[in-house]
């Protein structure tokens, strides 16, 4: 990510990413967060038990809003997990719909007022995650649905689109609204699938940019495609990032270095 403070140009830390990271079930989300230097996982559905990473078994809302505020302190992990966003939004369903005496958060007796409830607290929780001062992985299930192209990032999605509006694709399995949220909080959106190599064998590929089938982008500077080993995941990541990275560095040290030339000789543009 890149972004301007004063007249350098600065470049964040791969270390301090915030990435939505989903995919369909058994792919190995988990094998790959749990390679995250410091990192601790935070395991809504039991499905961090055979990693060696830290793991902080989440059972409820609460036990989450509690975890998070007592990470304000935190000077021991340089990454948290969520592992996964899905199952913890259904513990925020049941917290909120059971103090409002409703069956479910969207009930339709209840007029839209548990879900404003809802997403406030969905939203101020996912705010406070997001302003810890370190990395934060959000693992989510993926989902092929027909949606309102004006709800995607994906630049293909307009050209695709039905009579309606709408266009089919894989997206992250969590409701509009805070899926939009969301989006809008982490630096990239990334889909992790598996393809075909030329020997017939499959390997885990990220997907970083969108396609026509699928969701995926963000401000983070990285190749379309990386395979993700099945160790040294983390290490194949920094590289493919400080590759990318570096390049638009030296770009950018040739732009301040031809700023600094201007200013010096009194140049204000060329005819």
């Amino acid at each position: 990510m890149y972004w301007r403070k004063g007249r350098t140009m600065e470049i964040k830390p791969f270390a301090e990413a915030k990435i939505l990271l989903y995919s369909l079930p058994k792919i190995g989300k988990t094998t790959l967060v749990a390679q995250l230097p410091d990192a601790i996982i935070l395991d809504t559905e039991e499905g961090a038990g055979y990693v060696s990473a830290p793991v902080k078994k989440i059972r409820n809302w609460m036990e989450f809003c509690h975890f998070v505020a007592s990470l304000k302190d935190n000077n021991k992990y340089r990454t948290v997990v969520i592992d996964t966003v899905n199952s913890l939004l259904r513990m925020a369903d049941a917290a909120v719909s059971g103090r409002r005496g409703v069956m479910c958060v969207g009930a339709a007796d209840d007029y839209g007022k548990t879900s404003s409830v809802y997403f406030h607290e969905v939203s101020r929780q996912l705010d406070a995650i997001i302003h810890l001062g370190v990395g934060v992985w959000f693992c989510c299930h993926a989902e092929e649905k027909t949606v309102p192209v004006s709800t995607l990032l994906n630049p293909y999605a307009p050209a695709l689109a039905d009579n309606k509006g709408n266009v089919t694709m894989i997206i992250p399995a969590i409701d509009k609204k805070v899926r939009q949220y969301l989006s809008s909080l982490v630096d990239a959106i990334w889909y992790l699938n598996r393809q075909a190599t030329e020997d017939g064998k499959l390997e885990r590929i990220l997907c970083t940019e969108s396609s026509s089938h699928f969701e995926a982008g963000g401000r983070m500077p990285m190749p379309p495609i990386v395979p993700i080993p099945l160790t040294g995941a983390y290490e194949v990541l920094v590289k493919e990032y400080g590759k990318i990275a570096g390049y638009k560095d030296n770009l950018i040290t040739l732009v301040e270095k031809g700023e600094a030339y201007l200013a010096e000789h009194q140049i204000d543009g060329f005819e």
